[in-house]
């Protein structure tokens, strides 16, 4: 699998070992591109990303949450009269309702699963917010 990086991105590798970088860079629109082959270990990770990402949307939406159709990593239901909110970014989840017994319930369900490393941050204070 190939990758294309272009701008300060280039800057750096090229800052890093400029004997390395120097040839293989070209120029496209006054930007420095570069073209490099990924190796099998970042492939994977972007795999095992993917990975996670279908077996957690999938195991929320038989928990009848409903995906957001604009961002696929935000998932929401109404719990008790209240929004209940999921959501995740790589394998890092932030679980949201006005009741934190709800909160609470759903952490055990997820140490349930199979493969799904689980914690919980303390609350904290936002704006006169907790989260």
């Amino acid at each position: 699998m190939h990758v294309r990086l272009e701008g300060v991105t280039v800057h750096l590798l090229q800052k890093i070992h400029p004997v390395k970088f120097d040839d293989h860079i070209r120029w496209y629109h006054r930007k420095p591109v570069l073209y490099v082959q990924l190796k099998k270990a970042l492939y994977g990770r972007l795999q095992a990303a993917l990975l996670f990402w279908k077996k957690l949307s999938s195991t929320l939406q038989v928990w009848r949450l409903i995906i957001n159709p604009f961002d696929q990593c935000v998932a929401n239901k109404n719990v008790n009269g209240a929004q209940f909110t999921v959501i995740w970014y790589g394998d890092v989840l932030k679980i949201s309702h006005k009741r934190s017994t709800i909160v609470t319930a759903i952490i055990k369900q997820l140490k349930n699963l199979e493969d799904m490393p689980t914690y919980q941050l303390p609350m904290v204070g936002f704006f006169n917010t907790w989260v």
